[in-house]
């Protein structure tokens, strides 16, 4: 089901219709998650959708039998592969809707410039507008299914960094620690893993380190930041642990740092700037006499993985009920990065955490 808000933002943009090409907003439309979007761009496929009338499905026929078995759209046209151009078969479907002289909605950020002109080509007398940011105004308030499937996601990643960190022990090395959290992070229903930052020792004062095969030891700080696909939809998680025992100055870092993020899950309450969370963060910091260096300090998070909106100073986005943002403030003075980072649901009474199986707000010890 299309959401009525978007034909509102298309009704006000003077758009007779849109063409979606990007994986999040294809998967978002139609609910076929086709993962060949998101590995191979050119391989197109698109939502065609007027203003007023059915919208189309566009894929590779390599995709069609899926797409018939998970799309809401049951208007689904395939194209066979380096035989014809996508542009061909979504050119078609417009002229077939009556819209090739008509004002239509493209993704500027994702079809190519190659594309791009092919569509402008099979289409002369057609304009086109951007619609990026109506297609990220739409997705930031996610609906109450999407919510949960968040929710489920980030709560499984979470057990997997615990068990983890449970399972290692001083002269367990950085790479089994990240073994075992990305099986983990598969048995818990997973797709596949989407990334798996995780740095030890030295490694954990870079920025987004791989595992080397260095054994932990007594004293190092392990900081990973994990995520996984789960139907689609992205989990992003940060945990930072000590091997051993932690000394008074990572006691108090982590303390401070902890307490600094539970101020901001408690701020993002509707109605309040993006930007006056990353002001609140860096009035924390600076409270605390801790260096704040980073650009933002979160995101929002769906099929995408860094969504609009972004909790930087420069977004003036006005938070709703029902988005969904990962809060990450990180500390760095030139040793280990310290780094939490939880999925929260923003409500009129601040943020809602969906991610936390286990009590983190303490530094974690591995081998304690």
């Amino acid at each position: 089901m299309v959401s009525q808000r978007l034909y509102t933002l298309m009704a006000q943009a003077d758009l007779d219709g849109l063409v979606s090409t990007s994986f999040e907003n294809v998967a978002y439309l139609s609910g076929a998650v086709i993962i060949t979007q998101r590995m191979i761009p050119e391989r197109l496929a698109a939502v065609v959708l007027p203003l007023h009338g059915d919208p189309t499905l566009v894929v590779c026929m390599i995709e069609e039998a899926q797409a018939r078995r998970d799309s809401r759209i049951p208007d689904i046209r395939g194209y066979v592969e380096f035989a014809q151009s996508p542009i061909d078969a979504i050119a078609q479907v417009i002229r077939e809707k009556g819209l090739d002289h008509s004002t239509l909605g493209i993704e500027m950020k994702v079809l190519s410039a190659h594309y791009f002109l092919e569509l402008k080509a099979a289409l002369p007398n057609a304009q086109f507008k951007p619609i990026d940011q109506m297609l990220d105004r739409v997705r930031a308030v996610k609906s109450p299914q999407e919510i949960e499937r968040l929710q489920r996601a980030a709560l499984a990643t979470d057990g997997a960094i615990r068990a983890a960190y449970e399972h290692a022990k001083p002269g367990t090395t950085d790479k089994d620690v990240a073994d075992y959290m990305a099986n983990a992070i598969q048995a818990s229903g997973a797709d596949s893993v989407a990334f798996l930052v995780l740095g030890a020792g030295a490694n954990a004062a870079l920025g987004h380190p791989s595992a080397t095969n260095v054994p932990l030891q007594v004293g190092d700080i392990v900081r990973c930041d994990v995520g996984g696909y789960y139907s689609g939809y992205y989990s992003d998680l940060a945990r930072t642990a000590v091997v051993g025992h932690a000394s008074p100055e990572q006691k108090k870092i982590y303390s401070n740092l902890w307490a600094i993020h539970e101020k901001l899950i408690g701020s993002a309450r509707v109605g309040v700037r993006a930007q006056d969370l990353f002001f609140t963060c860096r009035d924390e910091f600076e409270t605390r006499g801790m260096p704040f260096t980073f650009p933002h300090l979160g995101h929002s998070l769906g099929l995408g993985l860094h969504e609009y909106p972004i909790l930087s100073p420069f977004d003036d986005t006005v938070l709703e009920e029902g988005m969904v943002l990962a809060i990450e403030p990180v500390y760095k003075n030139g040793g280990p990065i310290f780094h939490v980072e939880d999925i929260i649901q923003v409500t009129p009474q601040g943020g809602q955490v969906l991610s936390r199986s286990a009590d983190w707000s303490e530094l974690f010890v591995i081998g304690g």
